[in-house]
């Protein structure tokens, strides 16, 4: 499923719609488009698309973490697929939780970074996902700082960014990208010169994450008979700006450590 606002795409997702009595609700949130024009084009059975309507509550608003099964003490999402944290980080009194969210899907797919903050890390409040899929691909691990110094030149007057690093997955590679908040999370601006890593086109790598972001550590699988032995590389990456990070180690085997040229 596709969907454009006035004429520009915006999001592509995978969505499987009940054409018949349907097993479970999803919802979109389109606050943001107000006053805008929103085009939806589904690939599967029309009849599906029928069942799409607007509200401003959500199917199944009353029972909402009142459904049989539904944990009470650890945090879940509204709706969809959660698994793996992402840019845990405490900041002016919230502690922040990122999270690998299918927002369209009781399954893993279409990637996103969910978003909920906390006083106590009890009592959690869902806001809007932060990251959405993009061209270079879905919105898989990362974290997330505080960017007091400004070193990526991000703030605004004396608000520091909330910089997140990301991994960005399609078909043939995995990428790494930033995104920076002025917001308290609420909201994300990704940087236009994303990718800021791209080992595919540096060493023709397709599976590699980023651990941290202020040493950005990169897991690799080896490629071709390497990759039959499941050879784990990892390279460090140093960086005096956010936005610009450069190779200078490659860990082989966790026993030695060679010096890569930039």
């Amino acid at each position: 499923m596709t969907f454009e606002v006035n004429g520009k795409p915006d999001l592509s997702v995978v969505i499987r719609l009940a054409p018949d009595e349907a097993e479970y609700w999803v919802f979109k949130d389109v606050s943001a488009f107000k006053g805008k024009t929103i085009k939806i084009t589904y690939d599967g059975n029309e009849k599906g698309l029928s069942k799409i309507y607007q509200s401003d509550e959500i199917e199944g608003q009353a029972e909402l973490y009142k459904e049989k099964n539904r944990p009470q003490f650890h945090f879940t999402t509204r709706r969809g697929w959660i698994n793996d944290p992402n840019g845990l980080i405490y900041y002016e009194g919230e502690y922040h939780l990122f999270y690998q969210h299918n927002p369209f899907e009781r399954d893993w797919e279409n990637m996103h970074w969910g978003h909920a903050v906390s006083k106590d890390l009890i009592h959690w409040t869902e806001l809007p996902d932060a990251l959405y899929p993009d061209h270079l691909g879905t919105m898989f691990s990362g974290s997330a700082v505080i960017d007091y110094d400004n070193t990526a030149g991000f703030n605004k007057g004396k608000t520091p960014a909330m910089v997140a690093a990301f991994t960005a997955a399609s078909s043939d590679r995995q990428v790494q990208g930033i995104a920076y908040s002025l917001d308290k999370g609420r909201t994300f601006t990704k940087y236009d010169k994303n990718p800021v890593i791209n080992s595919k086109e540096k060493w023709n790598s397709q599976d590699t994450r980023p651990e941290s972001v202020l040493v950005c550590a990169l897991q690799t699988l080896g490629t071709g008979t390497e990759r039959a032995r499941r050879t784990l590389h990892l390279y460090l990456f140093q960086s005096q700006r956010l936005e610009i990070r450069e190779p200078c180690y490659r860990l082989l085997g966790m026993s030695r450590i060679v010096r890569t040229a930039g």
